[in-house]
Protein backbone atom coordinates (compact mmCIF):
# COMPACT_ATOMS: atom_id res chain seq x y z
CA UNK A 1 0.00 0.00 0.00
CA UNK A 2 1.34 3.52 -1.13
CA UNK A 3 0.96 5.85 1.56
CA UNK A 4 -0.50 9.53 1.47
CA UNK A 5 2.69 12.73 0.93
CA UNK A 6 1.88 15.14 3.37
CA UNK A 7 4.59 18.03 4.52
CA UNK A 8 4.26 19.12 8.03
CA UNK A 9 5.40 22.36 9.34
CA UNK A 10 6.42 22.57 12.92
CA UNK A 11 7.77 25.76 15.29
CA UNK A 12 10.86 24.63 17.66
CA UNK A 13 9.47 23.41 21.39
CA UNK A 14 5.93 23.26 20.01
CA UNK A 15 4.01 20.03 21.18
CA UNK A 16 2.81 18.59 17.77
CA UNK A 17 -0.47 15.68 18.06
CA UNK A 18 -0.65 14.03 14.12
CA UNK A 19 -3.75 12.35 13.13
CA UNK A 20 -3.67 9.78 11.02
CA UNK A 21 -7.04 7.71 9.18
CA UNK A 22 -9.10 6.70 8.64
CA UNK A 23 -7.11 5.14 5.63
CA UNK A 24 -9.02 3.82 2.72
CA UNK A 25 -7.74 0.55 0.85
CA UNK A 26 -7.56 0.73 -3.07
CA UNK A 27 -11.30 -0.73 -2.96
CA UNK A 28 -12.07 2.09 -0.70
CA UNK A 29 -12.87 0.29 2.72
CA UNK A 30 -11.21 1.59 5.65
CA UNK A 31 -8.01 0.00 6.93
CA UNK A 32 -8.73 -1.36 10.62
CA UNK A 33 -5.08 -1.28 12.51
CA UNK A 34 -6.25 -2.81 15.17
CA UNK A 35 -3.58 -5.51 16.38
CA UNK A 36 -0.69 -3.77 14.90
CA UNK A 37 2.37 -5.92 15.76
CA UNK A 38 4.69 -2.19 15.44
CA UNK A 39 3.54 0.90 14.26
CA UNK A 40 6.76 3.46 13.71
CA UNK A 41 6.73 7.39 12.88
CA UNK A 42 10.03 8.90 12.35
CA UNK A 43 11.76 12.09 11.19
CA UNK A 44 14.65 11.93 10.14
CA UNK A 45 17.78 13.94 8.42
CA UNK A 46 17.45 13.12 5.01
CA UNK A 47 14.85 11.53 2.67
CA UNK A 48 14.72 8.21 3.02
CA UNK A 49 17.51 7.38 5.44
CA UNK A 50 19.90 9.29 7.37
CA UNK A 51 19.82 9.82 10.91
CA UNK A 52 16.86 9.26 12.94
CA UNK A 53 15.81 12.91 14.77
CA UNK A 54 12.79 11.76 16.56
CA UNK A 55 11.53 8.02 16.40
CA UNK A 56 7.88 7.20 18.08
CA UNK A 57 6.40 3.61 18.50
CA UNK A 58 3.20 2.19 19.86
CA UNK A 59 2.22 3.52 22.97
CA UNK A 60 5.37 6.07 22.95
CA UNK A 61 4.47 8.86 21.44
CA UNK A 62 2.00 6.36 19.02
CA UNK A 63 -1.61 5.58 20.73
CA UNK A 64 -2.77 2.09 19.85
CA UNK A 65 -4.10 1.87 16.48
CA UNK A 66 -7.58 1.28 14.80
CA UNK A 67 -9.38 2.54 12.23
CA UNK A 68 -7.14 6.05 13.57
CA UNK A 69 -4.22 6.78 15.65
CA UNK A 70 -2.21 9.64 16.71
CA UNK A 71 1.32 10.83 17.07
CA UNK A 72 2.32 12.67 20.09
CA UNK A 73 5.92 14.86 19.99
CA UNK A 74 6.21 16.89 23.15
CA UNK A 75 8.38 20.17 22.85
CA UNK A 76 11.08 18.67 23.45
CA UNK A 77 11.10 16.46 20.70
CA UNK A 78 10.91 19.53 18.17
CA UNK A 79 13.38 21.62 20.79
CA UNK A 80 16.08 19.70 20.06
CA UNK A 81 15.81 20.00 15.76
CA UNK A 82 17.56 22.63 14.46
CA UNK A 83 15.36 24.86 12.13
CA UNK A 84 15.80 23.62 8.26
CA UNK A 85 13.90 20.70 6.62
CA UNK A 86 14.00 17.21 7.20
CA UNK A 87 11.64 14.45 6.42
CA UNK A 88 9.04 12.02 8.21
CA UNK A 89 7.38 8.94 7.61
CA UNK A 90 4.98 6.27 9.07
CA UNK A 91 4.23 2.43 9.07
CA UNK A 92 2.32 -0.03 10.74
CA UNK A 93 2.74 -3.83 10.42
CA UNK A 94 -0.50 -5.98 10.84
CA UNK A 95 -0.70 -9.71 10.49
CA UNK A 96 2.81 -9.39 8.90
CA UNK A 97 1.70 -6.68 6.56
CA UNK A 98 3.40 -3.03 6.32
CA UNK A 99 1.25 -0.36 5.86
CA UNK A 100 3.32 2.54 4.33
CA UNK A 101 1.12 5.35 5.91
CA UNK A 102 2.76 8.37 5.19
CA UNK A 103 5.66 7.84 2.71
CA UNK A 104 8.46 9.74 3.44
CA UNK A 105 7.04 13.55 3.11
CA UNK A 106 9.83 17.24 3.89
CA UNK A 107 9.36 17.85 7.61
CA UNK A 108 9.75 21.25 8.00
CA UNK A 109 10.83 22.92 11.47
CA UNK A 110 10.51 26.94 11.90
CA UNK A 111 12.72 28.98 14.40
CA UNK A 112 11.26 29.62 17.82
CA UNK A 113 9.78 32.48 17.94
CA UNK A 114 10.87 32.87 21.27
Amino acid sequence: MAGITKTAKVAQGEDVIITFGPILNSSGSTIDFTGASSATYRVMSSMGGGSNMINKTIGSGISAPTTTFTVTLSDTDTDALAAGQYWHECKVVVSGFTYQVLDPSPFIVIASAT
